[in-house]
């Protein structure tokens, strides 16, 4: 099947299963085009084929990072309470840049 990290298994009789060869990581490959192709072995032979797509769902394996190294925020006494310091911005690698 090329250089995909998957390969075919026997289940039991003539039923097959596509399974990992490897672990997967979506910042490396997101998504996979796999073309499975079956035959028989009669003659002449007949053969069929299915393409499938595979998309790797993100998970939460990169922890956030805070855009400055340091912050300061200043607040003057006897200011009223909900008050609004300041913004900090975070980022992961798989995201952009949010402010949180």
């Amino acid at each position: 099947m090329g250089e995909h990290p998957f390969s075919i298994m026997s289940l039991a009789g003539d039923t097959y299963v596509l399974v990992t060869s490897e672990a997967l990581d979506r910042e490396q490959v997101a998504e996979y085009i796999v073309t499975v192709r079956a035959w028989n072995e009669n003659s002449p032979a007949l053969s069929a084929s299915k393409t499938l797509f595979v998309e790797l769902l993100d998970v939460n394996d990169n922890a956030p990072n805070f855009a400055q190294a340091f912050c300061t925020m200043v607040l003057s006494e006897n200011k009223p309470a909900v008050m609004t310091l300041g913004r900090l911005s975070t980022w992961t690698p798989t995201r952009e840049k949010t402010p949180t």
